[in-house]
């Protein structure tokens, strides 16, 4: 991802990347984390908020461009599903994700999201930036059809009619 926002630069897309949150849950995510905000401590285009309130959280997530969610192919990916992507896409904006499973079995590319291949090669992100940032009507629509398809797949109140359907019947 850092990597990514620096190859973006360099092609002339002014990028920012901003970390909200403590990130890690684990010591050793912790201390990973922390080595690498070390290094890039002097990169202008990367910032970190960490423990932020929920509004300047909203604030932030409203003049993003777009957001990433990045998983590798692994077993985890394949049986979680992401709480934030609902959160993105009401924004109206762009998500970008990895092209594995469940996500490609939910979305289209350039449709509900934007996918990169499974490599999560730097290079792969930054064209997608450089594509969605070149391309505003892709960027709307992609943000837009995101939107509709959570309201309408991604709601409680649609979940929760799959989940009683489900429990009724086991009975």
């Amino acid at each position: 991802l850092i990597k990514a926002v620096d190859i973006a630069n360099q092609k002339g897309l002014s990028t920012e990347l901003i970390i909200i949150g403590n990130q890690g849950s684990t010591l050793f995510q912790r201390l990973s984390l922390r080595n690498v905000l070390k290094n890039i401590k002097n990169n202008k285009n990367i910032k970190t908020t960490g423990f932020i309130s929920t509004n300047k959280k909203f604030k932030l997530l409203d003049s993003a461009n777009c957001f990433v969610h990045l998983r590798k192919d692994d077993e985890e990916t394949a049986h979680v599903f992401p709480t934030r992507l609902p959160e993105y896409f009401a924004t109206s904006k762009p998500v970008i994700l990895t092209n594995v499973e469940p996500f490609s079995l939910l979305f289209k590319h350039k449709k509900e999201v934007f996918f990169i291949p499974k490599t999560l090669r730097p290079e792969d992100l930054a064209n997608a930036f450089l594509e969605l940032g070149g391309n505003k009507n892709l960027a709307l629509s992609i943000g837009r059809n995101g939107k509709e398809y959570s309201s309408k797949y991604l709601s409680s109140n649609y979940i929760g009619k799959k989940v009683n359907k489900f429990l009724n019947e086991l009975i």
